[in-house]
C-alpha cells in the first residue's frame, strides 16, 4: 500500500484536518478517525463486509465516490479509534493497490474552536465551488442539538419499508427548504447504494449533501414499524436522524455526522429517548444530552 500524506492530530502537531489544537492523548477512545483511501472499485465491496464485522455495533460511515475517469473509488471512512488499525490492515488484505491520501484525527464531540475552524473550511468550500455569482452568507457550524427542534421530531411514524422512508422524507423537507422533493429522495436513495447509514443498534443517519439548500436541515423519525437498512450487527433499524447539508459544506457534514454518531451511540441516551411518549419529552431529552 501507497502512503502519500498522513495527517493525525495529536498534542505534539497540534492540529487536526479542521484545525483544532488536539489536547486528548492519542489512544482516547472518545475520537474517531476520518481516513481516506482510493481502491479499484471491486474491493469496496468485500472491505465494507469486511468492516461491518469487525466493527460490529461500533459507530461507522463509508461513503464512496467515483474517480472520474478510472475503475477506481475514493472511500472516506469514519472509525472509532481503536478500530482504526484492524481497518488498514483489512485494507491492506482486500485491496493491496490502495492509496491512502489522508488520515485525519477528529473528535467525536467538536469544541467550539473546531466548530469556528470548520466553518472556515466550509467557507473555503463556498470560494472554490461559486460558479452561478450568488452571494452565499457564511454561518456558524450547528449542533445537530439545535437542529432538531420540536418540528423537526415525528414519533411512531408507520412507514412500508426503507424506499417507504425516503419518498416520505423527500415530501417532508421538500416543503421545509424549497428543494425539489425528488432530488431530495434520489440523493438519499443513492447515498445509501454507496453503503449503508445504518450505524448499528437499531440507529441509522440517512444523510447527503444537495445543490440549493441554504444551510443545514437535520429530522429525528422514530419508525412504527422496524427497517430494514443492511446494518452492520443485523438489528433493524427503529431510529433515525437525517441530515441534509449545502454542497459546499464538506467541513459542516463531518461534523454534524460525528455528533450525531457520538449522541447516539449512547446506549442509555438511546433507550431514554425511546422511553418518551410525547415530542416535547423526546425534545427535552435530546437537549439534554
Amino acid at each position: 500500500m501507497k502512503l502519500m500524506s498522513l495527517f493525525t492530530g495529536s498534542a505534539n502537531d497540534g492540529q487536526t484536518e479542521a484545525g483544532e489544537a488536539d489536547r486528548t492523548a492519542p489512544g482516547d477512545a472518545t475520537h474517531g478517525v476520518m481516513m481516506h483511501v482510493t481502491l479499484e472499485a471491486g474491493h469496496a465491496a468485500p472491505l465494507r463486509q469486511a468492516l461491518s464485522c469487525d466493527c460490529g455495533g461500533d459507530g461507522w460511515t463509508m461513503r464512496i465516490a467515483p474517480v472520474a475517469g478510472t475503475e477506481r473509488v475514493r472511500l472516506s471512512l469514519y472509525l472509532p479509534k481503536p478500530h482504526v488499525e484492524r481497518a488498514m490492515s483489512r485494507i491492506g488484505e482486500h485491496a493491496p493497490s490502495a492509496v491512502f491520501d489522508r488520515i485525519v484525527h477528529m473528535p467525536f464531540a467538536p469544541s467550539d474552536a473546531w466548530r469556528d475552524l470548520a466553518r472556515v473550511r466550509a467557507g473555503e468550500q463556498i470560494a472554490a465551488n461559486r460558479s452561478n455569482g450568488q452571494k452565499i452568507t457564511l454561518r456558524s457550524v450547528p449542533s445537530i442539538r439545535d437542529l432538531l427542534t420540536p418540528e423537526q421530531i415525528v414519533l411512531d411514524l408507520e412507514l412500508p419499508g426503507r424506499d417507504g422512508l425516503f419518498h416520505w422524507i423527500g415530501e417532508r423537507l421538500g416543503g421545509m427548504t424549497g428543494v425539489d422533493a425528488r432530488q431530495i429522495t434520489l440523493e438519499l436513495e443513492g447515498r445509501e447504494r454507496m453503503g449503508s447509514t445504518a450505524l448499528g443498534n437499531g440507529f441509522a443517519v440517512p444523510h447527503c449533501r444537495l445543490d440549493h439548500l441554504r444551510g443545514a436541515v437535520a429530522l429525528y423519525v422514530r419508525s412504527g414499524t422496524a427497517l430494514e437498512l443492511d446494518p452492520p450487527d443485523g438489528l433493524p433499524v427503529v431510529d433515525a436522524v437525517v441530515l441534509l447539508v449545502p454542497i459546499w459544506a464538506t467541513s459542516m457534514h463531518l461534523s454534524l455526522l460525528a455528533e450525531t454518531a457520538q449522541l447516539f451511540n449512547e446506549g442509555a441516551f438511546r433507550r431514554r429517548l425511546r422511553d418518551c411518549r410525547s415530542v416535547s419529552e423526546a425534545h427535552a431529552c435530546i437537549k439534554a444530552a
